[in-house]
């Protein structure tokens, strides 16, 4: 319910977007996340790593859009 109410207001997609930026940032930086992926002789390790990957791509993908959204149905109001 929360987020049918709140997907009215910008802030809470730019929250989101943030959010998911502000992970990315941090999967990048750490050398944890490129030692699991060269290492594919581990295979739990690799598919988390890939899955956690896939999915913050997808969330990404998914902020961009909603702002983009946002900001051109209020131009069209």
């Amino acid at each position: 319910m929360f987020v049918y109410i709140a997907s009215r207001w910008v802030w809470t997609a730019l929250i989101g977007f943030l959010l998911t930026a502000l992970v990315s940032v941090g999967v990048f930086a750490t050398p944890g996340t490129a030692d699991r992926l060269r290492h594919p002789e581990d295979v739990g390790p690799l598919v988390g790593t890939l899955v956690q990957s896939v999915g913050l791509g997808l969330a990404l993908i998914a902020g961009v859009a909603a702002v983009i959204a946002w900001f051109g149905h209020r131009n069209r109001d």
